[in-house]
């Protein structure tokens, strides 16, 4: 972890930190931005091509779909 250090890619001055509403919105994501998330899915289902994962397996399934 980088706790309390800057990543190469953060400002000098800036260290890493966790703090507790950080885990709690982790935590409660589900139960908080979960239906949001799937209402606005369902919003744009019918004008784009959404593509919804709920392994991994399929992730990897889908994307050597395009390799055949």
């Amino acid at each position: 972890m980088n706790h309390g250090k800057s990543r190469e890619y953060m400002g000098k001055d800036c260290p890493e930190s966790i703090d507790y509403e950080f885990i709690k919105s982790v935590w409660n994501f589900r139960k908080n931005q979960r239906m949001q998330i799937i209402n606005v899915l369902d919003k744009y289902k019918k004008s784009k091509n959404i593509v919804v994962f709920r392994k991994p397996k399929e992730v990897i399934n889908y994307f050597k779909s395009f390799s055949k």
